[in-house]
């Protein structure tokens, strides 16, 4: 029997996956901040904040908060309000990305908010489930840090 090299290929497994889920771990973290839709008008913006149990999201049209919220990661419901309506959200990470299902009703929309591939900007698709519709995908960028004028 050779017990070796299969001790050694599962050796290399184990830490090939415990680098993949660092990867992911530190991408996650690049999600957080406050991203402004690139070229959008009305000062559309997604401000995302991680916390001990979840994310911490608030969704801002101009001074209109669309939707304020914090959720697990593990995919358990959330009741929510989301554009003034009552909504159930789950959260969970799909590798680096954020993955949002919003259920209003009969309606179920799933949210993927992720970097684009040259990290500059956040990424965030709407995709129809119920009933089914076009996916859209809107980019935003992160905002600028500014001083405080004291």
């Amino acid at each position: 029997m050779h017990i070796r090299p299969m001790i050694t290929m599962l050796s290399i497994l184990s830490m090939t996956s415990i680098v993949c889920l660092a990867d992911d771990a530190a991408d996650r973290g690049k999600l957080t901040g406050t991203w402004n839709l690139d070229g959008g008008a009305g000062n559309t913006a997604w401000i995302v904040r991680g916390t001990e149990t979840g994310v911490h999201l608030t969704y801002a049209r101009g001074t209109e908060k669309i939707a304020d919220f914090e959720c697990n990661t593990t995919g358990k419901e959330c009741a929510v309000k989301m554009d003034g309506h009552s909504a159930k959200v789950s959260l969970y990470y799909n590798g680096p990305r954020l993955i949002m299902l919003e259920t209003r009703g009969d309606t179920v929309v799933k949210w993927r908010f992720g970097l684009a591939s040259d990290g500059g900007e956040l990424e965030v698709e709407t995709m129809p489930i119920t009933p089914a519709g076009k996916t859209e995908t809107l980019r935003f960028k992160h905002a600028e840090v500014q001083a405080s004028s004291r």
